[in-house]
């Protein structure tokens, strides 16, 4: 696990709360995943 743990609801609910408020506001069509870089290459 690259950041050495797992994430919780808070980790979530962060980037739900991103995606909602204005700095998100060009952000479309897309998958944000929020796994610590679980998904990335090894």
């Amino acid at each position: 696990i690259p950041f050495g743990g797992f994430g919780d609801a808070d980790d979530v609910a962060a980037a739900a709360v991103f995606l909602c408020s204005p700095a998100a506001r060009w952000i479309t069509g897309q998958v944000l995943a929020v796994d610590g870089g679980q998904s990335l290459p090894a």
